[in-house]
């Protein structure tokens, strides 16, 4: 694959991590970690339900890399 490609591809996986974080976020902040639906998280941030999974393992997972990025 060209370089370029490359390039374009992780560009493309980068933003749709940072969207499925930012309605991740806003999931969390309205529902509390219990209440949160991973499959909500995907379709309010523009995504098929299962997209989610090939970002992150578990609905644990998520909030881990949202803790870890509001701490940093």
């Amino acid at each position: 694959m060209p370089r370029h490609q490359e390039a374009e591809k992780e560009n493309i996986m980068n933003e749709t991590r940072s969207l499925l974080l930012n309605a991740a976020t806003e999931e969390f902040a309205r529902e509390g970690f219990t209440g949160a639906n991973i499959n909500r998280i995907s379709s309010n941030a523009g995504f098929a339900k299962g997209t989610i999974y090939n970002y992150f393992d578990s609905k644990r997972a998520l909030m881990l890399v949202l803790i870890d990025e509001i701490a940093a």
